[in-house]
C-alpha cells in the first residue's frame, strides 16, 4: 500500500502501464487513492534524475508556440476574462513567451528552474523551483501554472506556497491533463500522458477541489480543451493513432524488441481556475 500523495489514505495499485513503454517495473505501477481520487506514481522511484532534466532543459517555448497558439491565446484570453491588470506570475514559464502577451496593465514575474533565456526583459525572473523560491512579502493577484501540477513532487508543499504569496480575491490557473476526460477513460493504460516519467501526478475534479478547499481556495470554473492543436487536426491524429496503435500492438506479439504503445492526445486537457478565500 502507498500513501497519497494528498491527503494520506492508504492508495491502491489502479493500473499497470504497459510493459513495453518502461524500463523499469515500478514505473508502470499507478496508485490511485479511494477518498479524494488522486492518482499517482511512486515518486521516490521515479523522481530520480528528474530535477537535473528540468535544470538543464534549453528548448525554448517560442520556436514552438506556432504549434500551440490556439491553446497559449486561449490561455491569455481566460487571464483577461478575469482581471484588466495586476501581478501576474507564471509558473514554469520556459522563456516567458506567455507573459510577453500582457500589456503594461500588468506586472509580469516567472518562475524557471532552468537556464532558458527570457524573451523579454519586462519580466522579473524567479530562478528555482517554485516550491523552494523565497518570495518574501511579494503577493500576486493572478497565479498561473500550465502542464506543472503533474510534475510535482509534493503537491502538499505546492498548493501551501500558492496559498502564501495569494491574498484574498486572488485567482489561480492551473492546466494538467484530466483523468475524467473521455480519451483518459476510454483508453485507460494507454493513455499517453502517463508515459512521461516526469508526469507523477493525475488529477480530477475531485482531486483539484479537495487540494483548493484544504489551502483556502475556491474552484469557481471547469473547461476541458485541446491543449495543443485545434480540435479537428487532433481528432484526424487521434484517428490515425488508433490505426498505428493497432499495428504496433500486433507486432509487439512477434518481436522480442517491443514498440511503446500509447494514443495520441485529444481532449483530454482541463483548465481549472480557483479563487482565494
Amino acid at each position: 500500500m502507498k500513501s497519497c500523495l494528498s491527503c494520506t489514505s492508504s492508495a491502491f495499485v489502479y493500473l499497470k502501464l504497459p510493459r513495453s513503454n518502461f524500463k523499469d517495473e515500478c514505473d508502470r505501477v499507478i496508485y490511485k487513492c479511494p477518498n479524494c481520487s488522486l492518482l499517482f506514481k511512486d515518486v521516490a522511484t521515479v523522481q530520480e534524475g528528474l530535477s537535473e532534466y528540468y535544470l538543464n532543459n534549453d528548448n525554448t517555448y517560442s520556436f514552438k508556440v506556432k504549434k500551440k497558439a490556439k491553446s497559449v491565446y486561449f490561455l491569455k484570453n481566460e487571464v483577461l476574462k478575469l482581471s484588466n491588470g495586476g501581478t501576474l506570475l507564471d509558473i514554469g514559464c520556459n522563456d516567458g513567451f506567455f507573459l510577453s502577451l500582457f500589456g503594461t496593465d500588468y506586472s509580469t514575474f516567472g518562475v524557471e528552474p532552468s537556464k532558458v533565456k527570457f524573451c523579454s526583459s519586462s519580466i522579473t525572473r524567479y530562478t528555482g523551483f517554485f516550491e523552494n523560491l523565497n518570495f518574501e512579502k511579494n503577493k500576486f493577484s493572478i497565479v498561473t501554472a500550465f502542464d506543472v501540477i503533474e510534475h510535482v513532487f509534493n503537491v502538499n508543499v505546492f498548493f501551501s506556497k500558492l496559498n502564501n504569496i495569494t491574498e484574498q480575491g486572488s485567482y489561480i490557473l492551473l492546466t494538467t491533463p484530466a483523468t475524467s476526460s473521455l480519451t483518459a477513460r476510454f483508453f485507460g493504460r494507454y493513455w499517453r500522458h502517463f508515459l512521461p516519467r516526469e508526469h507523477i501526478i493525475f488529477y480530477d475534479d475531485k482531486s483539484i477541489v479537495y487540494l483548493a478547499e484544504k489551502y483556502n481556495f475556491k474552484l469557481i470554473k471547469v473547461k476541458l480543451y485541446d491543449h495543443k492543436r485545434d480540435g479537428l487536426i487532433s481528432f484526424f491524429l487521434l484517428l490515425r493513432s488508433i490505426l498505428t496503435f493497432t499495428i504496433k500492438f500486433v507486432t509487439n506479439l512477434f518481436k522480442t524488441k517491443k514498440k511503446k504503445l500509447f494514443f495520441d492526445m485529444f481532449m483530454d486537457y482541463k483548465l481549472y481556475v480557483l479563487v482565494r478565500n
